[in-house]
C-alpha cells in the first residue's frame, strides 16, 4: 500500500487552541499509522482508517460502513457481542471502557493481545453519538504466565462491580488462575492465613462460601475476564 504524501508540520508558534475547531478529527486519524475506529451507538461502523481496515484484515473490497462487527467477513467476529456490550458501558458512563482482546489481527494474522479502549464521543450540544476506538499492542509481563493470551479472548481493565476495592480484585484475579492463598500470599508478601481471611471477606460480599460458588459468581458477572490494569504495561515501539 502506497503511503499517503504528507505535508511538512506546521510551525509550533501557528498552532493554537482556537485553530483546533477546525481540525477535524477525521483527518488527524486518516494520517494516523495506528487503527482508528469510530462507530455509531448501535455499533455500526461510521469511519474506520486504513491502518484500521488492515488490522481488522478486511478485503480490499468491503465496504464497512454501516455494518455491525458480526456482519464482518473476519474470524474476530465471533467476539462482536462483548465488543458491542464494551460500547454501551462507554456511552451509559461518559467513560473510557478499557478491554484487551486477543485475536489474529493483521494481514498476517498473528494472535496477540490488543488494547482497545473505548471511547465515548459527543456532538456540539453534548449528545453521545457514539464511540471512538484505537488499537494498541500489548507487551505481557508478569502478566503472560498467568493468562493464556494464545487463545482467542476479549478482557477488560474495568471492573463490572464496584463491590471490591483494588487489593480484594488484585486477590480475585490470582485465585482465578488459579492460585492457591499460598502462591498468592508469597506475591503480596503476606501470611497464607491474611489471604484465607481476605478470601472469607470477599466471600461474605460476593454471598457465596465456596472457591467453586465464587467461581460461578465471576463467571456470571464478568469479574473472571477482568486484569487489574497495573499488570497489563502497554509495549511501545519506535519505527525508523
Amino acid at each position: 500500500m502506497d503511503e499517503k504524501k504528507q505535508n511538512p508540520p506546521v510551525e509550533a508558534t501557528n498552532v493554537i487552541v482556537e485553530s483546533l475547531d477546525s481540525l477535524p478529527l477525521i483527518s488527524v486519524m486518516e494520517y494516523s499509522h495506528e487503527p482508528w475506529v469510530v462507530r455509531d451507538c448501535q455499533s455500526r461502523y461510521v469511519y474506520v482508517n486504513q491502518a484500521g481496515l488492515d488490522f481488522l484484515n478486511l478485503p480490499a473490497d468491503f465496504d464497512i460502513e454501516g455494518r455491525l462487527d458480526n456482519e464482518c467477513p473476519a474470524d474476530w467476529a465471533e467476539f462482536a457481542q462483548q465488543y458491542q456490550a464494551n460500547d454501551r458501558k462507554a456511552e451509559k458512563s461518559g467513560k473510557r471502557v478499557a478491554i484487551i482482546s486477543t485475536h489474529f489481527y493483521g494481514r498476517d494474522r498473528i494472535l496477540e493481545p490488543y488494547y482497545l479502549p473505548r471511547f465515548p464521543i459527543y456532538n456540539k450540544i453534548g449528545e453521545c453519538i457514539g464511540t471512538l476506538t484505537n488499537a494498541s499492542k500489548l507487551n505481557f509481563t508478569s502478566l503472560s504466565q498467568y493468562v493464556d493470551h494464545r487463545s482467542p479472548s476479549v478482557l477488560t481493565l474495568t471492573p463490572p462491580t464496584d463491590l471490591f476495592n483494588e487489593k480484594e480484585l488484585e486477590i480475585i484475579f490470582f485465585i482465578l488462575q488459579p492460585m492457591t492463598a499460598k502462591m498468592v500470599a508469597k506475591r503480596f508478601f503476606l501470611s497464607p492465613r491474611t489471604i484465607e481471611n481476605k478470601l472469607t471477606m470477599i466471600y461474605e460480599k460476593a454471598g457465596v462460601n465456596s472457591l467453586n460458588m465464587f467461581r460461578e459468581y465471576c463467571g456470571n458477572l464478568g469479574l473472571d475476564l477482568y486484569i487489574p490494569p497495573q499488570f497489563v504495561k502497554p509495549h511501545i515501539r519506535n519505527h525508523n
